[in-house]
């Protein structure tokens, strides 16, 4: 018996089993973080456009050190300080340095950064101060949108499907990719950007896609069994993923924009997830709802 055939028959006799590895993932998304909050009293980092700051781009070719001039600027300034490294086809352009401040901090940050950095010319770098009041307020409207499209997608599975438990099954599977795609960029340190937010509001389209395909076919097919119903929507759903995965690794690996490759990170891993959650729970709580009921 080949590969295909034992995963397929695993699938098959198994799936009930399967649903643990998606359960784990919740739980261990769920412990990342609240024990990030309980550390640091946020949900996740926040870069200068979603908590306000200074934030200075240098465009030079000159060699920096971002971890060395991050950590020696915050040590001086006494606040929070990033530096990333800008590039292009493989050559670098410059640095951006983010850093916690008002309009009052900008001399300071600037003869803290020329300290370590040496001397820069006017002309070389920008200065963009975005206010406290004004990055709250759309981090705020941020969180909201996505409530909003959440709950517009919900009510959309619900009226499409006229059915309340498999339209649960939808919801909660796209729930679980959000979820698990927040933990991941909490874990890897990554400070969310509006950007970043758009990103999870982009995520629940895609997460939704396959959740429909997969009820779609399982519920209102007529051929076959729901197992065989359920492998001719994953054969289609998988490649669907795998496409779009595809062209958002792309876009992560080769782009030199930092907005760009936020989009781009958050969208690869809610897609890898997304494969998880629709596949071994969706697909698992459905069969099992469904076969439930013609049992019945």
């Amino acid at each position: 018996m080949g590969l295909k055939e034992n995963l397929t028959q695993i699938y098959d006799k198994q799936y009930r089993k399967l649903i643990i590895i998606p359960a784990i993932l919740i739980l261990l998304s769920i412990g990342v973080i609240v024990a990030n909050y309980a550390g640091t009293g946020e949900w996740f980092k926040k870069d200068v456009s979603l908590k306000g700051g200074i934030t200075i781009t240098v465009f030079s070719e000159r060699q920096v050190d971002a971890d060395s001039v991050q950590g020696q600027m915050s040590r001086q300034l006494g606040r929070d300080v990033s530096v990333r490294l800008l590039s292009q086809a493989g050559a670098l352009t410059g640095f951006v340095v983010d850093a916690e401040g008002a309009e009052n901090d900008v001399e300071a940050t600037i003869k803290s950064l020329e300290s370590i950095v040496g001397p820069l010319d006017r002309e070389q770098y920008s200065v963009q101060v975005i206010g406290s009041t004004l990055s709250e307020s759309f981090l705020r409207e941020a969180a909201v949108a996505l409530l909003i499209a959440f709950a517009l997608m919900g009510l959309t599975v619900l009226i499409y499907f006229r059915a309340f438990v498999p339209s649960l099954f939808v919801i909660s599977a796209v729930l679980s990719d959000i979820l698990c795609t927040f933990a991941v960029m909490v874990l890897l340190n990554e400070r969310l950007s509006s950007a970043g937010m758009a990103a999870f509001l982009m995520l629940i389209g895609y997460s939704v896609d396959t959740d429909i395909l997969l009820t779609t076919r399982v519920l209102q097919g007529r051929e076959g069994t729901v197992f065989e119903r359920t492998v001719g929507a994953m054969k289609t759903g998988v490649f669907m993923t795998l496409t779009a995965l595809a062209a958002t690794i792309a876009g992560l690996l080769i782009t030199q924009s930092e907005v760009i490759r936020q989009i781009m990170l958050v969208l690869s891993v809610g897609l890898v997830f997304d494969m998880i959650h629709t596949w071994l729970t969706n697909a698992t709580v459905l069969r099992w709802y469904l076969e439930r009921r013609q049992a019945a």
